[in-house]
Protein backbone atom coordinates (compact mmCIF):
# COMPACT_ATOMS: atom_id res chain seq x y z
CA UNK A 1 0.00 0.00 0.00
CA UNK A 2 3.03 2.69 0.49
CA UNK A 3 4.58 1.57 -2.81
CA UNK A 4 1.14 2.45 -4.36
CA UNK A 5 0.78 5.83 -2.74
CA UNK A 6 4.62 6.57 -3.19
CA UNK A 7 4.23 6.01 -6.80
CA UNK A 8 1.21 8.32 -7.40
CA UNK A 9 2.70 10.45 -5.15
CA UNK A 10 5.80 10.36 -7.57
CA UNK A 11 3.78 10.12 -11.20
CA UNK A 12 1.89 13.29 -10.01
CA UNK A 13 4.89 15.38 -8.87
CA UNK A 14 6.80 14.33 -11.97
CA UNK A 15 3.59 15.43 -14.14
CA UNK A 16 2.87 18.92 -12.58
CA UNK A 17 6.58 19.94 -12.40
CA UNK A 18 7.27 19.32 -16.56
CA UNK A 19 5.52 22.33 -17.78
CA UNK A 20 4.91 22.59 -21.01
CA UNK A 21 5.50 25.80 -23.04
CA UNK A 22 3.31 26.86 -25.15
CA UNK A 23 4.83 29.74 -26.77
CA UNK A 24 5.39 29.90 -30.12
CA UNK A 25 9.19 28.95 -31.10
CA UNK A 26 10.68 30.84 -33.83
CA UNK A 27 13.62 29.71 -35.52
CA UNK A 28 16.34 31.37 -36.38
CA UNK A 29 19.03 30.38 -38.77
CA UNK A 30 22.28 31.93 -38.56
CA UNK A 31 24.40 32.31 -41.59
CA UNK A 32 28.28 32.39 -40.73
CA UNK A 33 30.43 35.01 -43.21
CA UNK A 34 33.77 33.04 -43.86
CA UNK A 35 36.18 35.66 -44.17
CA UNK A 36 39.21 34.49 -46.17
CA UNK A 37 42.62 34.95 -44.42
CA UNK A 38 44.18 37.26 -46.64
CA UNK A 39 47.93 35.18 -46.98
CA UNK A 40 50.27 36.06 -49.36
CA UNK A 41 50.94 32.86 -51.64
CA UNK A 42 53.97 32.47 -54.24
CA UNK A 43 53.81 29.04 -55.79
CA UNK A 44 56.84 28.14 -58.52
CA UNK A 45 56.71 25.31 -60.51
CA UNK A 46 60.49 24.57 -62.13
CA UNK A 47 63.25 22.33 -63.41
CA UNK A 48 66.99 23.04 -62.03
CA UNK A 49 70.21 21.70 -63.31
CA UNK A 50 72.45 21.82 -60.22
CA UNK A 51 71.24 21.60 -56.51
CA UNK A 52 70.87 24.41 -54.78
CA UNK A 53 68.86 26.89 -52.36
CA UNK A 54 65.75 28.71 -53.47
CA UNK A 55 65.01 31.67 -51.20
CA UNK A 56 61.91 33.57 -50.85
CA UNK A 57 62.05 36.86 -49.57
CA UNK A 58 59.37 39.77 -47.94
CA UNK A 59 62.03 42.66 -46.98
CA UNK A 60 60.88 45.75 -45.06
CA UNK A 61 58.20 44.38 -43.19
CA UNK A 62 57.25 47.62 -41.05
CA UNK A 63 57.35 46.85 -37.12
CA UNK A 64 56.73 50.29 -35.54
CA UNK A 65 58.01 53.80 -36.93
CA UNK A 66 61.83 52.69 -35.98
CA UNK A 67 62.25 48.50 -36.57
CA UNK A 68 61.44 47.14 -40.10
CA UNK A 69 61.99 43.21 -40.36
CA UNK A 70 62.64 40.45 -43.61
CA UNK A 71 61.13 37.39 -43.90
CA UNK A 72 62.98 34.51 -45.73
CA UNK A 73 62.01 31.20 -46.61
CA UNK A 74 65.02 28.81 -48.03
CA UNK A 75 64.25 26.13 -50.02
CA UNK A 76 66.64 22.98 -50.72
CA UNK A 77 66.46 21.95 -54.38
CA UNK A 78 67.70 19.01 -56.25
CA UNK A 79 68.15 18.25 -60.08
CA UNK A 80 65.62 18.02 -61.70
CA UNK A 81 64.22 16.78 -65.25
CA UNK A 82 60.25 16.76 -64.18
CA UNK A 83 58.59 20.12 -63.63
CA UNK A 84 58.67 20.40 -59.57
CA UNK A 85 56.81 22.72 -57.35
CA UNK A 86 57.03 24.37 -54.16
CA UNK A 87 55.12 26.79 -52.31
CA UNK A 88 55.43 29.28 -49.42
CA UNK A 89 52.97 31.36 -47.42
CA UNK A 90 53.40 34.72 -46.15
CA UNK A 91 51.16 35.77 -42.99
CA UNK A 92 48.42 38.28 -43.52
CA UNK A 93 50.17 40.66 -40.48
CA UNK A 94 53.89 40.77 -42.39
CA UNK A 95 53.47 42.27 -45.72
CA UNK A 96 55.88 44.47 -47.43
CA UNK A 97 55.98 45.35 -51.48
CA UNK A 98 59.47 44.40 -51.43
CA UNK A 99 59.27 40.70 -52.49
CA UNK A 100 61.78 38.66 -54.15
CA UNK A 101 63.13 34.99 -55.20
CA UNK A 102 66.79 34.33 -55.11
CA UNK A 103 68.05 32.19 -57.45
CA UNK A 104 70.26 30.31 -55.35
CA UNK A 105 74.29 30.25 -54.46
CA UNK A 106 75.83 28.36 -57.82
CA UNK A 107 77.20 30.37 -60.70
CA UNK A 108 76.04 29.04 -64.25
CA UNK A 109 73.00 26.94 -62.55
CA UNK A 110 70.04 27.04 -65.07
CA UNK A 111 66.51 27.01 -64.15
CA UNK A 112 63.54 26.91 -66.53
CA UNK A 113 60.35 28.30 -64.71
CA UNK A 114 56.68 26.87 -66.17
CA UNK A 115 55.17 29.37 -64.32
CA UNK A 116 55.17 31.48 -61.02
CA UNK A 117 51.66 31.95 -59.21
CA UNK A 118 50.78 34.35 -56.84
CA UNK A 119 47.75 34.94 -54.27
CA UNK A 120 46.42 37.00 -51.72
CA UNK A 121 42.99 35.83 -50.69
CA UNK A 122 40.71 35.01 -53.41
CA UNK A 123 43.01 36.32 -56.66
CA UNK A 124 45.53 34.88 -58.23
CA UNK A 125 48.06 35.99 -61.09
CA UNK A 126 49.89 33.39 -62.95
CA UNK A 127 53.12 34.58 -64.37
CA UNK A 128 54.48 32.58 -66.98
CA UNK A 129 57.05 33.51 -70.24
CA UNK A 130 54.58 35.41 -71.92
CA UNK A 131 53.37 37.89 -69.07
CA UNK A 132 57.09 37.59 -66.87
CA UNK A 133 58.25 41.02 -68.48
CA UNK A 134 54.68 43.01 -67.06
CA UNK A 135 54.95 41.76 -63.36
CA UNK A 136 58.43 40.39 -62.52
CA UNK A 137 61.86 41.71 -63.35
CA UNK A 138 65.44 40.29 -62.48
CA UNK A 139 68.62 42.01 -61.73
CA UNK A 140 72.32 41.54 -63.66
CA UNK A 141 73.34 38.01 -62.34
CA UNK A 142 70.27 36.84 -64.11
CA UNK A 143 70.30 35.68 -67.93
CA UNK A 144 66.64 34.71 -69.43
CA UNK A 145 65.55 33.11 -72.70
CA UNK A 146 62.13 34.22 -73.23
CA UNK A 147 61.23 31.86 -75.61
CA UNK A 148 62.06 28.75 -72.83
CA UNK A 149 61.78 30.84 -69.52
CA UNK A 150 64.76 29.09 -68.83
CA UNK A 151 67.17 31.59 -66.50
CA UNK A 152 70.40 31.32 -66.21
CA UNK A 153 72.74 32.66 -63.29
CA UNK A 154 75.77 34.26 -63.76
CA UNK A 155 78.51 36.36 -61.83
CA UNK A 156 79.37 39.86 -62.25
CA UNK A 157 83.03 40.80 -61.80
CA UNK A 158 83.79 42.49 -58.82
CA UNK A 159 80.39 42.46 -57.49
CA UNK A 160 78.51 40.21 -54.55
CA UNK A 161 76.80 37.07 -56.28
CA UNK A 162 73.40 37.93 -55.69
CA UNK A 163 70.41 36.05 -58.29
CA UNK A 164 67.38 37.60 -57.49
CA UNK A 165 63.98 37.42 -59.74
CA UNK A 166 61.65 40.33 -57.94
CA UNK A 167 58.19 41.34 -57.98
CA UNK A 168 57.02 44.77 -59.98
CA UNK A 169 54.51 46.75 -58.18
CA UNK A 170 51.75 46.32 -61.05
CA UNK A 171 51.30 42.47 -59.55
CA UNK A 172 51.56 44.07 -56.28
CA UNK A 173 48.67 46.84 -57.11
CA UNK A 174 46.47 43.86 -58.91
CA UNK A 175 46.28 41.53 -56.26
CA UNK A 176 45.82 43.29 -53.39
CA UNK A 177 43.29 46.02 -54.66
CA UNK A 178 39.44 44.88 -54.14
Amino acid sequence: MKTKILFILFVTTFFFSCKENTENIESKTETDVVEIEKKLGISISFKIEKADKIRFMMNGIEIDEFQKKNIFFVEDVMPTTNYEKSTVYFDSNNFSRNISINLGDNNDNIIEFKDITFSYGSKEIVVDKNNYDTYLGHNIFVERDSLTNKFKTTKVKDKPFNPLIYVRQTLLNELVSQ
